[in-house]
């Protein structure tokens, strides 16, 4: 039998674009209002344990380190895209052509 939930369903799920255009208001009026963000929270102390991390020799306090490496992880996605796979792919119409240049002091495979 077939089950009634889950799959597609034309109409499913968010809307394109809805949360993230709220979201990016509401941190826009708080910005404007002079609080401050969670984000720049992070990013600051992150920052902050990374300097007292860094000893005057050269050497690291890996305990202070380590602290501002986690949350460097945390703040990642929000500060950094994240990248998506993509397939690429010819036809008959339109094959791909893949071709090898060789420069004379490049080296021969061998």
């Amino acid at each position: 039998m077939e089950s009634k939930r889950g799959g597609k369903r034309s109409g499913a799920g968010r809307k394109r674009g809805s949360a993230n255009l709220k979201t990016q208001a509401i941190a826009v009026k708080l910005a404007e209002d002079g609080e401050i963000l969670p984000l720049a929270v992070m990013v600051k102390t992150m920052r902050g344990l990374w300097a007292v991390a860094r000893r005057p020799d050269g050497t690291l306090d890996m305990d202070k380190a380590k602290e501002a490496c986690g949350i460097a992880y945390q703040a990642a996605p929000y500060m950094h895209a994240k990248l998506s796979n993509t397939t690429v792919k010819g036809d008959a119409d339109s094959p791909l052509t893949i071709q090898v240049i060789r420069f004379a002091d490049d080296p021969a495979p061998g």
